[in-house]
């Protein structure tokens, strides 16, 4: 199966998934600044992605005819295109589970330094109208 492309197709779509993946990446530098544990994962998501785009790249735009005129099956390929793929989008799951379990320590943590502050004003004794007349 031979496919008929124009010739800016190849460079039109490496320079599409570039952009992409460049501003991928940076947005979650950016979002994630802090959460280093969520950034190591984007990291990885985005490497896989371009293995990925790599492998589709190649096995639309690059046919490999053999001697028969027959272009190869690029089954390798489509097996690394698969695997990677689904490690794209295990790294941005854990990613996303990563930044949510710190969110929830956080708001957490929050919370109990606040209920100290509340416990303190509550443990101030109340004086009466009546005793502060006496005085």
């Amino acid at each position: 199966m031979k496919v008929a492309l124009e010739s800016e197709v190849l460079p039109l779509f490496l320079a599409g998934v570039l952009l992409v993946v460049l501003v991928e990446l940076i947005f979650s530098m950016l979002v994630l600044r802090r959460r280093t544990a969520g950034r190591r994962m984007m990291v990885g998501h985005v490497i896989c992605l371009l293995i990925t785009c790599f492998c589709l790249g190649f096995l639309l735009f690059i046919p490999r005819p053999t001697s028969d005129g027959d272009v190869r099956n690029g089954s390798g390929l489509f097996a690394l295109f698969g695997i990677s793929w689904a490690l794209s989008e295990i790294f941005v799951l854990s990613a996303v589970s990563a930044v949510m379990v710190r969110g929830k320590k956080e708001r957490e943590e929050k919370r109990e330094e606040q209920r100290p502050a509340a416990a303190e004003v509550s443990a101030v004794p109340a004086v009466s109208l009546e005793e502060s007349e006496m005085k």
